[in-house]
């Protein structure tokens, strides 16, 4: 991102933004896909976070927190989403 222009940062905010907004109405009104989509997304910031944490690490022996938290948080959430989805289902009335 150090090579982009204003314009362009402010759009790369804007889908952050955008993502975060339609991730926290999924993670509030549950849709079933919403298990699938959010996956998607612990594997791009896993992957995108983990590679800046071992590189902190690495270059400036320096924890990065903010990626360290989402190393830990996303992936506790969508195994929570995935057992509150199994929950639900099994207590659902039978036909």
């Amino acid at each position: 991102m150090a090579y982009c222009s204003a314009q362009q940062r402010y759009s790369i905010c804007g889908v952050f933004v955008a993502i975060n907004v339609f991730m926290a109405a999924g993670l509030w009104l549950r849709p079933a896909l919403l298990r699938i989509v959010f996956g998607l997304l612990v594997v791009q910031q896993v992957s995108s976070h983990g590679a800046t944490a071992w590189h902190m690490w690495r270059a400036h022996h320096e924890v990065d927190v903010v990626s360290l938290a989402i190393l830990l948080v996303l992936p506790v959430t969508w195994g929570v989403l995935w057992r509150t989805h199994s929950v639900r289902n099994s207590d659902a009335p039978k036909g």
